[in-house]
């Protein structure tokens, strides 16, 4: 059985998000965001209908969950 995939994930601007020394900027690394047109949208997996784990309302930036008609992998739902 294949799974998971290789690809570039089109983050916004990969390696631009400089060095922080406070953790409270960690919300300031919009460089890490998904492109619109990033292969890892609604490629994740349903966390509360596969295991049974509330995901969440929210990612890492404060976007509500989900935005398409799946979950996007890692912390920005686009």
């Amino acid at each position: 059985m294949n799974t998971g995939f290789t690809s570039n994930p089109l983050f916004t601007s990969a390696g631009g998000g400089g060095t922080l020394g406070n953790a409270d900027l960690l919300n300031t690394l919009t460089a890490y965001k998904l492109q619109s047109t990033s292969p890892l949208i609604n490629k994740a997996f349903n966390m509360s209908t596969t295991f049974g784990v509330n995901p969440g309302t929210q990612d890492f930036w404060g976007t509500a969950l989900p935005q398409g008609t799946g979950y996007d992998l890692g912390a920005d739902e686009v």
